[in-house]
């Protein structure tokens, strides 16, 4: 006669098992809890391993660089002097058109957890952001890190802006 209980599907940190015993005749031997709960992996698992306390949007370091973003870019949390590889710029020529190209590194992990978005816009006061107006023309895989090579065109624009969003899954 097995004497034991099944517990799936717990997903909190904490938890109350009670024991109310009607048969005054059964007895209970031990209760064993097994985590089920997988590991973090992405930025969870960074995060953690660096001891964040001020979450994905967050600061720990204080240097002007959220923890996502130094976690995509492969910087030190917990180091104001390390934000990680930063995107790079310049002003190119091809056939006879001027170029913005922007070259940001992407995380090569297939688990990162990461969403890149590049957004452009041509006015700052409006804040009207778009992802059309780029192409993306190249990528170089170096160790853990993809470069993608963007470029924006330069022509009949007084102005252009470019910026690089990174989020969670």
């Amino acid at each position: 006669d097995a004497n034991y209980i099944v517990f799936s599907g717990l997903t909190n940190d904490q938890f109350t098992i009670s024991l109310e015993n009607e048969r005054k005749d059964s007895k209970l031997f031990g209760i064993q809890i097994v985590n089920t709960i997988p590991p973090p992996t992405g930025y969870d698992a960074w995060a953690q391993l660096h001891a964040l306390k001020e979450g994905a949007h967050g600061d720990d370091d204080k240097d002007g660089y959220s923890n996502i973003w130094e976690y995509a870019m492969q910087g030190d949390p917990n180091d104001e002097t390390d934000w990680g590889v930063s995107p790079t710029s310049a002003v190119m020529e091809t056939g006879g058109t001027d170029w913005f190209v922007y070259v940001y590194p992407e995380l090569t992990d297939p688990d990162h957890g990461l969403i890149y978005s590049l957004e452009v816009a041509d006015d700052l006061v409006s804040n009207v952001w778009t992802n059309d107006g780029y192409e993306v023309t190249g990528s170089n895989v170096v160790d853990t890190l993809n470069y993608i090579t963007n470029r924006v065109s330069m022509e009949g624009e007084p102005q252009q802006f470019i910026k690089l969003g990174i989020d969670q899954e």
